[in-house]
């Protein structure tokens, strides 16, 4: 499959927020929501906060993004989704200067998210040593 087939590919999956947040709430809680405080199920999706549900039982509010590097993020889930693509489909991997041309974002917010996609990569930053042998 070639690189323009698997980036239509991502459009279809991932068009929207929406079936962005439907991804990770899927990933999260595969079964369903399940409060991470009293572990009952029962929750409300809460229309003044992004992708946060309130435990109908406890009223801890969670988000999807809670606890990841996504967590806070001001940018849109589409963004953090085709830079992961972008990130993982270039053999060299991708600067953050690559990364602000093809998304249209400033360089700083295209470095930030380089570092967080990096650190869930397991790949070591610029500063990071690399352990030879």
């Amino acid at each position: 499959m070639g690189k323009g087939a698997l980036a239509d590919r991502i459009s279809e999956a991932f068009p929207d927020e929406a079936s962005c947040a439907a991804f990770l709430f899927e990933r999260r809680w595969p079964g369903g929501f399940v409060c991470p405080v009293c572990g009952k199920g029962r929750a409300a999706a809460l229309k003044s906060r992004a992708y946060t549900y309130e435990c109908s039982d406890c009223g801890r509010q969670t988000s999807i993004t809670a606890g990841t590097a996504l967590h806070r993020t001001k940018l849109p889930l589409t963004v953090w989704f085709w830079a992961a693509h972008l990130m993982s489909t270039h053999s060299n991997g991708m600067s953050a200067r690559q990364l602000e041309d093809q998304l249209g974002l400033t360089y700083r917010t295209a470095w930030l998210l380089t570092q967080k996609l990096r650190s869930i990569d397991g790949r070591p930053g610029p500063r990071a040593p690399r352990r030879g042998r």
